[in-house]
C-alpha cells in the first residue's frame, strides 16, 4: 500500500471525540420562530442562532510500526497516544483533536511523510521509530515547522544536516543520544558479573548502517579502549542481507570474542543472533543495544526459540514499575485496551502525545490559533513534566533529560527478564 493509500486507511481508522453541543428541549418555539424567519426572509434564507458550527480539527499523527518486527511495540505506542487525544480531545470550544495513524513499515517514507506534511490539519507527529525514517523525517518536517517528537529514535544525528527552523529543531526526541547508549554499553561489557557486567576482554562490534547504529558502536569502541577492553573487530550488516550477517559472523569466529556488541534495529539484531546459533556458537553473548530489548516480536524476529537466549539488551526507557509516576498511565491504558500490552515505550508515546496536546491547548488557552511553527517553539522550549519525568530538549534536538537505560536479558525460551536500570 502507498503512503496515500495509507493515509486513507489512517483516516478511516481516525479516532476522535466531537464537541457535542447541548440538547435542546421544547422544539416548538424553534420551530415558531424558524417559520417566521422563513416568511420575513424567504429569499434570503435564514440562519438560525443555534445551528451548531462545525469544529475546527486539530489532528496529531502516528508515525509508527504497525507491521514488521516491531508490530507490537508499535501499535502499544499507537495505542497510548490514542489514549492521550481522547481523553484530551474537547479541551477547548470550537476545536477538537484527533488522530490519525500512519504505518511506518507500509510504504515509502518520502512519501508517506509528504502525506503527512500536506495535511494542514496535522500540527504534530509523533515518531517516526525507525533511524531510517528518521533521517527522511528531518528533511520532510524541519522546512514545514512540523514538529515530530519520537518516542523510540535518537534523531539528532540525523537532524544536524538540516538547518532548524525558528523555535527549535525538529524532529525531537526523547531519548539520550545513541553516544550515550554506546558508551554506558562498553562500561557494562568490562564490569564484573556482579555489576550485571560481562567482564569481557575483547569484544566484536557489529553495526547495521543506520546512523543510530553507527554512532553507537563509535562510542562504544572510544569507551571500550578507555576501559582498557579490545575491539576483535568491527563488521557492519545490513537487514535482510544474510550474506553479510554471515560474513561477519564467520569473522567473529575466527577473532574468539568473549562478547558481540550489536547496535542497530531488531530485524538485524535477530538475524544477527539466529546467525551466530546456527554456525555453532549459541552460548556466545550478545549485548544489543536498540529496539530488540523487551520486544514481545523477538522470537518471531529470530525464528526459533531456542536461539533468542544469551542476549542482554539496552532499552534507552525506564521500567514502567519502577516509576511511581505510571501508575495512573498504567490503570487508564488497560481499561482503555483490557488484555493489550503495555510496554516501557507505552508511556514514552504517551507523554511525547501529551507534550505536544499541551503546547496546542496553551495557545488556545492564549487565544491564538494553534500554527505548525507556533506548537513547534512551545514544544522545543516547554518543560513538560509527563509519566517519564521531565520532558525538555537542547540545540540539537535531544532529550536534556535522559530517562536512563532498563538492562533486560532474554533467555533460550524467548522471554525478557529486566535485570537493573543503569546511567540514569
Amino acid at each position: 500500500m502507498g503512503a496515500i493509500g495509507m493515509m486513507r486507511a489512517g483516516r478511516e481508522r481516525e479516532r476522535d471525540v466531537a464537541v457535542r453541543a447541548p440538547s435542546r428541549r421544547g422544539a416548538a418555539p424553534h420551530l415558531t420562530l424558524a417559520l417566521a424567519c422563513a416568511l420575513a426572509t424567504l429569499l434570503a434564507g435564514c440562519a438560525l442562532p443555534w445551528a451548531p458550527q462545525p469544529d475546527q480539527i486539530l489532528t496529531i499523527a502516528t508515525l509508527l510500526p504497525e507491521s514488521g518486527a516491531d508490530a507490537i511495540i508499535g501499535q502499544a505506542m499507537v495505542n497510548a497516544v490514542d489514549l492521550a487525544v481522547t481523553q484530551h480531545a474537547t479541551s477547548a470550544k470550537g476545536y477538537r483533536l484527533a488522530v490519525v495513524h500512519v504505518d511506518e513499515e507500509g510504504g515509502s517514507p518520502a512519501a508517506t511523510l509528504r502525506s503527512l506534511t500536506a495535511d494542514q490539519q496535522v500540527l504534530g507527529v509523533v515518531g517516526p521509530f525507525d533511524g531510517q525514517t528518521a533521517s527522511a523525517a528531518t528533511s520532510a518536517l524541519a522546512p514545514q515547522h512540523l514538529v515530530a517528537i519520537s518516542p523510540s529514535e535518537t534523531l539528532a544525528a540525523a537532524a544536524q544536516s538540516v538547518p532548524a527552523p525558528p523555535g527549535g529543531t525538529t524532529p525531537l526526541s526523547l531519548l539520550p543520544p545513541a553516544p550515550a547508549a554506546g558508551q554506558t554499553a562498553a562500561d557494562l561489557a568490562v564490569a564484573a558479573s556482579s555489576a550485571h557486567g560481562f567482564a569481557a576482554h575483547t569484544v566484536y562490534v557489529v553495526d547495521d548502517g543506520t546512523p543510530y547504529g553507527q554512532a553507537a558502536v563509535t562510542a562504544f569502541e572510544r569507551e571500550l579502549k578507555a576501559k582498557h577492553g579490545g575491539v576483535a573487530g568491527h563488521s557492519a550488516i545490513a537487514t535482510g542481507d544474510l550474506v553479510s550477517t554471515q560474513t561477519a559472523v564467520s569473522a567473529i569466529v575466527a577473532a574468539a570474542p568473549d562478547l558481540v556488541f550489536f547496535a542497530g534495529g531488531t530485524a538485524a539484531g535477530a538475524e544477527m543472533r539466529a546467525t551466530l546459533t546456527l554456525s555453532g556458537v549459541p552460548a556466545l553473548p550478545m549485548l544489543e543495544v536498540g529496539s530488540m530489548a523487551n520486544n514481545p516480536g523477538w522470537v518471531a524476529a529470530v525464528g526459533d526459540p531456542l536461539a533468542t537466549g544469551n542476549v542482554a539488551a539496552l532499552l534507552p526507557a525506564p521500567n514502567l514499575l519502577s516509576l511511581p509516576t505510571a501508575k495512573d498511565f498504567v490503570a487508564a491504558y488497560q481499561q482503555a485496551y483490557p488484555g493489550a500490552q503495555i510496554l516501557p515505550q507505552s508511556a514514552l508515546a504517551y507523554d511525547a502525545a501529551m507534550d505536544e496536546i499541551t503546547a496546542i491547548q496553551s495557545l488556545l488557552q492564549a487565544g491564538k490559533v494553534p500554527t505548525r511553527a507556533a506548537v513547534l517553539a512551545l514544544v522545543a522550549s516547554a518543560h513538560y513534566t509527563g509519566v517519564t519525568g521531565t520532558i525538555t530538549f537542547d540545540q540539537a534536538g535531544s532529550s536534556a533529560a535522559s530517562p536512563g537505560f532498563s538492562l533486560y536479558t532474554c533467555g533460550t525460551k524467548g522471554a525478557w527478564t529486566f535485570v537493573a536500570t543503569l546511567g540514569a
